[in-house]
C-alpha cells in the first residue's frame, strides 16, 4: 500500500530534521569558547599571584636584613654601629621619619640561641622580625627570620673581625728582649703588649659549649657507639651520652647532613670517613686520623683535637686545651683553629697550646689564646694564613702570612745563663733570656685580606652574609 504526502508536510519533516541537526554543533564550539576563556584567566592569575607576592617577600627580607644589623649590635655592644660606615640617619623628613622612633625598638637583653622578636617600626603593619645567636666553631652565627604578613625570609651572618695589620706586615711581637739572626721577608713591628684579660665574649661562646654538654646526663655513660658502615648512620642521635666512634677501615663511610652532634665522650673518626656539614661539640678528645676527610664543619671540644695522618679538615675548631696537627694532614680552605683556654689565669701545663708538626699544611688561622698561649711548628711544616699566640711562638717551618705573638724565639736554642739581673715574672720566677728569632720562613701573603679571624680578637665585623632569595 503506498502512502502519500503532501508537499507541505515534506517540507515540514525537512525543516526539523534541519533544526536538530544545529544543536550539537552550537554546543560543541560553546564548549571550546568556555574552556579558552578559562584557560586564558588561570594563565592570568598565574601571573599575577608571584607580581603581587613579591612586594610582601621583598618587605619581608627588608626586616630580616635590618634585624641583622640591630641585632649585632645590640649583641656586641650598643655604642657599636653594625657596619663600618658612617652612620646615616633615617629621620630625613624626605623618607616618611614616622616610620622610625629610635626609643620604640626593643629587643631582650640577652640574644640567644631562642628566637627573640625585633621590633623595627611603630607600626605592625610593616612587620617583624625574629633575631637569634649560637656558636659556630670559633665564631658566632646571627639569624633573624623576617615577617611580613604571611611571607617569612631568613638571613644569617657570620661574626667575625677582620685583619688587624698592613697587608705588607708580616710580624708583629711584644717582648723587649733584642732581635737575632735572619730578618724575616717582609715588615717586622715591635709594639707594647695590649690587655691580657680574655674576652668576655670568648668566654660566653665557651660556656655556651659547656652548657649544651651540661645538659646531657653525665651520671650513666653509656658504652662507646661504633659506626662501621654508611647503613649505621641512623643510629648517631642528636645527643650522645658516651664516646662515639666512625670507623671507615673496612668500609668508606660517607656522611653529609646539617645538624649538630653532642657528644659527652670523646669523638673519633679513622680509615676512610667523609664528613660533610656535620657539627661536633664533644666534652672529650677529638681525634681525626688516617683518610679522613672532614668539610663544613665546626669543632669543640672540652678537651683536646688531633689532626694526624692524612686527613684533610675544613671547617673551624675550637679546643679548651690545644690542638695538634701532625704527620700529613692538611688544614685547608681558610679554616680556623683555636685553643681558648678556659681563662688566662689557668696555668696549662703545654708548654705550647697549638702544635704544628711533621709535614703538616695549614691554610687559615691558628689561636693559642689560652695560658701560656704558645705556637711550636716544626721543620717541614707549611703554612699560609695567620699565626697568633697571647704567649710565643716558634716558627720554624715555611710560611707566607702574619705572625702576631708576645714574642718569637728559637726553640731549639738554649737559653741564656741566669744570673742576679735575670728579670722575673709576677710569681717570682725567672724569665728565661731567648732573644726574639725567627728560625723559620715568613714572607708576605698578597691575599692575606681574605683571612677572618674570630671577632673577640678584633674590631668586630660581619665577615659572611647569607639570605633567602625570591
Amino acid at each position: 500500500m503506498n502512502f502519500l504526502l503532501k508537499e507541505n508536510e515534506i517540507v515540514k519533516v525537512k525543516n526539523k530534521a534541519n533544526r536538530g541537526s544545529v544543536l550539537p554543533l552550537v554546543l560543541f564550539f560553546s564548549s571550546i569558547a568556555f574552556i579558552t576563556v578559562f584557560s586564558y584567566i588561570l594563565h592570568q592569575m598565574s601571573l599575577a599571584k608571584p607580581s603581587l607576592r613579591s612586594p610582601s617577600a621583598y618587605q619581608a627580607l627588608l626586616n630580616a636584613r635590618s634585624g641583622i644589623y640591630k641585632g649585632f649590635a645590640v649583641y656586641v655592644d650598643s655604642s657599636l654601629q653594625a657596619d663600618t660606615l658612617k652612620t646615616i640617619s633615617t629621620l630625613d623628613s624626605l623618607f616618611s621619619s614616622g616610620m622610625f622612633d629610635g626609643d620604640s625598638i626593643t629587643i631582650s637583653d640577652n640574644i640567644g640561641s631562642e628566637p627573640s622578636e625585633l621590633d623595627l617600626f611603630t607600626s605592625d603593619s610593616f612587620g617583624n622580625c625574629e633575631v637569634s645567636i649560637e656558636p659556630s666553631g670559633s665564631f658566632l652565627l646571627l639569624r633573624s627570620t623576617g615577617r611580613y604578613r604571611d611571607v617569612e625570609r631568613v638571613v644569617e651572618a657570620k661574626l667575625g673581625s677582620k685583619l688587624p695589620a698592613f697587608p705588607d706586615t708580616v710580624l708583629v711581637y711584644h717582648s723587649d728582649f733584642e732581635w737575632e739572626g735572619p730578618e724575616p721577608d717582609g715588615i717586622r713591628v715591635h709594639k707594647e703588649k695590649g690587655n691580657d684579660a680574655q674576652s668576655p665574649i670568648l668566654q660566653n661562646l665557651v660556656a655556651d659549649y659547656d652548657y649544651k654538654l651540661a645538659e646531657i646526663d653525665s651520671i650513666l655513660i653509656d658504652p662507646p657507639l661504633t659506626i662501621m658502615s654508611s647503613v649505621d648512620l641512623k643510629k648517631v642521635s642528636d645527643t650522645v651520652n658516651g664516646s662515639l666512634l666512625l670507623d671507615g677501615s673496612y668500609v668508606p663511610l660517607k656522611w653529609k647532613d646539617c645538624k649538630e652532634i653532642i657528644v659527652r665522650g670523646d669523638v673519633q673518626f679513622t680509615g676512610d670517613v667523609n664528613i660533610d656539614g656535620i657539627s661536633f661539640i664533644a666534652a672529650g678528645e677529638i681525634r681525626i686520623l688516617d683518610k679522613t676527610e672532614i668539610n663544613n664543619s665546626s669543632l669543640y671540644s672540652q678537651s683536646r683535637i688531633f689532626m694526624g695522618d692524612f686527613c684533610r679538615f675544613k671547617g673551624d675548631a675550637l679546643a679548651k686545651s690545644s690542638i695538634t696537627v701532625y704527620g700529613n694532614a692538611a688544614v685547608h680552605g681558610k679554616s680556623t683553629l683555636v685553643s681558648s683556654g678556659s681563662s688566662l689565669n689557668t696555668t696549662d701545663t703545654l708548654p705550647y697550646s697549638i702544635f704544628l708538626g711533621d709535614e703538616a699544611s695549614i691554610d687559615g688561622v691558628c689561636m693559642a689564646l689560652s695560658n701560656p698561649g704558645g705556637i711550636k711548628t716544626d721543620h717541614g711544616v707549611v703554612i699560609t694564613g695567620i699565626l697568633w699566640a697571647n704567649g710565643k711562638i716558634c716558627h720554624r717551618g715555611k710560611m707566607q702570612g702574619l705572625v702576631l705573638a708576645s714574642q718569637v724565639i728559637d726553640c731549639d736554642a738554649a737559653a741564656s745563663a741566669l744570673t742576679s739581673t735575670t728579670p722575673v715574672d709576677s710569681s717570682g720566677a725567672a724569665i728565661e733570656d731567648h732573644k726574639n728569632s725567627l728560625p723559620g720562613k715568613l714572607s708576605v701573603l698578597g691575599t692575606i685580606n681574605e683571612y677572618r679571624i674570630p671577632f673577640y680578637s678584633g674590631i668586630p665585623s660581619i665577615i659572611d652574609w647569607k639570605e633567602d632569595g625570591f
